[in-house]
């Protein structure tokens, strides 16, 4: 019984990987006979993404855009786009790579490949300075006279729901700077 689970297991996994990376190939051939990589971001989130005002991005992903082209012998195209229309962008083909602050999730990583984190963050608040005090923890927040803005459809919007269900939740996208 043992070995037929593994057995399963292992065609199962086997079957995947195929799969993975035969998708992985025809993305490949098609930025190789392009030349052209398109990433996905939002051009919104600095200091790794962020718009300056003649529209070119900055940051560290574009950075690690600009890197991973030129080890390919490609071009970089950034498409910008609001947050929550990435990973369906990524899934239709619109767009080759996602690199604009996302957090792997499970959820996320049933969907689409990680290749793994880049850049290791945690959850910061920014208030003005009278409110400080009364943030002495994340249960603090959870008041209905805190109103938090947060990143449509990210890993902080899912936060701020579990942590602080009583407070004004507002989801925001991000917006180029001026």
């Amino acid at each position: 019984m043992k070995r037929a689970t593994f057995v399963a297991a292992l065609v199962a996994v086997l079957a995947l990987v195929l799969v993975t990376s035969a998708t992985a190939g025809i993305i490949m051939d098609r930025i190789l006979k392009k030349g052209e990589l398109v990433i996905g971001t939002t051009g919104s989130q600095p200091p790794l993404n962020a718009t300056t005002k003649d529209g070119k991005i900055i940051g560290m992903d574009a950075d690690l855009a600009n890197l991973i082209a030129t080890g390919l012998g490609a071009e970089v195209k950034f498409e910008v786009m609001p947050f929550a229309q990435l990973l369906p962008a990524l899934e239709k083909g619109k767009i080759d790579m996602v690199l604009s602050s996302m957090t792997m999730t499970l959820q996320r990583n049933r969907k689409v490949a990680f290749v793994g984190p880049y850049y290791a963050s945690g959850k910061g608040i920014l208030t003005k300075s009278k409110n400080v005090a009364a943030l002495e923890g994340r249960e603090a927040l959870n008041e209905s006279g805190f109103t938090i803005a947060v990143l449509k459809d990210s890993t902080s919007q899912a936060f701020v729901e579990q942590a602080a269900p009583k407070a004004k939740l507002m989801p925001t996208t991000a917006s180029p700077l001026p």
